[in-house]
């Protein structure tokens, strides 16, 4: 389950930094 929940929160921060890195383009 904690492995599971961490894989979220990074997937979470990659489609961030992707949506960031989208808009700054």
């Amino acid at each position: 389950i904690e492995t599971r929940r961490v894989s979220l929160v990074l997937r979470k921060k990659d489609l961030a930094l992707i949506e960031v890195e989208a808009v700054s383009c």
